[in-house]
């Protein structure tokens, strides 16, 4: 643990005779150690972290690396030169450098918060009630009205915002929305992310909420406008005008108050990207 706070990181990998033979991440050491009120000096290692994870050669590619991510589960894979680990790719990384666009990057931690948990079955991504008899035949029903009803607001919520943005696809008009809104989320802090991102389909507020936290000063209007042009293939004066016109969106999604909020906290060449509170 103290390696992880010192060094500003949320994986470790462990090695014996430079040999990669696990990883631990600060969630293992939250849930397997403080959760059990394990004493941290005692507890080893080697009982807490995921043995023989998926990793990549340094030559290997990023395309490769998202595959292995969408395959295996996963937001982080050792990197090797022979069998010595030299480094750590992580989905985080990928988004960055504007490697993975925002979709694939949400099926990669939709297919992680899908596997099977104790109180989860496979292919759910949220907690669920224990099955108990009858009742708990109840709770995984409400569970499954519970998604099919995210599902159904976030394809009417699409279908809304195809038809504000012009698009002939709605994929492409989903995707331009959150390239978009997450820029302003990871400039905006903690509390005000929430807050906006809660105003949005479930589904849209979740892999918002799962950005790293802010404020993220990188993240400017040209940021976006060349995070736009990359993930939808568009030549630049044509992401500026689209950037323009998610943000025009925003108005119909988001009440005035929150904007104002939100308007508050940013620099003004993002300011411009949203509408005025009415």
């Amino acid at each position: 643990m103290r390696a992880l706070e010192s060094n500003h990181i949320g994986a470790i990998i462990v090695q014996d005779a430079d040999r990669v033979v696990g990883i631990v991440t600060d969630r293992d050491l939250a849930l397997r150690v403080i959760g059990f009120d394990l004493d941290a000096k005692e507890t080893q290692l080697h009982d807490e972290m995921t043995p023989e994870p998926a990793t990549l050669s340094i030559g290997d590619s990023e395309e490769q690396a998202i595959k292995l991510m969408r395959a295996r589960h996963v937001r982080r894979i050792p990197i090797t030169d022979g069998t010595r680990a030299v480094g750590i790719v992580t989905l985080d990384d990928l988004i960055l450098t504007g490697t993975v666009d925002l979709v694939t990057a949400s099926e990669i931690v939709e297919v992680q918060l899908a596997e099977p948990a104790a109180s989860k079955p496979a292919g759910v991504p949220h907690p669920t009630r224990p099955a108990i008899g009858r009742g708990g035949q109840v709770a995984a029903a409400r569970e499954a009205r519970h998604a099919a009803h995210a599902e159904q607001t976030l394809h009417e919520f699409t279908a809304a915002l195809q038809a504000e943005l012009g698009l002939d696809d709605p994929d492409r008009a989903l995707l331009a929305f959150k390239t978009v809104t997450s820029g302003l989320v990871r400039r905006l802090t903690a509390g005000e992310a929430q807050d906006f991102a809660s105003q949005l389909p479930s589904m849209l507020k979740e892999e918002l909420l799962d950005l790293p936290a802010g404020p993220d000063l990188a993240v400017t209007r040209q940021s976006i406008e060349g995070d736009i042009a990359r993930f939808l293939g568009l030549d630049p004066d044509r992401a500026v005008a689209l950037v323009r016109q998610v943000g025009a969106t925003l108005g119909r999604f988001i009440d005035g108050s929150e904007l104002k909020h939100v308007k508050q906290q940013l620099p003004k060449p993002l300011k411009e990207i949203l509408p005025d509170p009415e």
